[in-house]
């Protein structure tokens, strides 16, 4: 068995994060995040 995150766990993140709404970009100080999982565009591929 995987022993990782479960499904219900991976909904409820999007929808806290997203809204379930692939389009979603939030501006904050000085940075933006972006999609389903809110990925923030300073941290993203470091």
């Amino acid at each position: 068995g995987y022993g990782g995150v479960t499904l219900p766990e991976w909904v409820c993140t999007v929808f806290h994060t997203s809204g379930c709404d692939t389009q979603t970009i939030v501006n904050n100080n000085d940075s933006t995040e972006y999609g389903l999982f809110q990925i923030n565009n300073k941290i993203w591929c470091r």
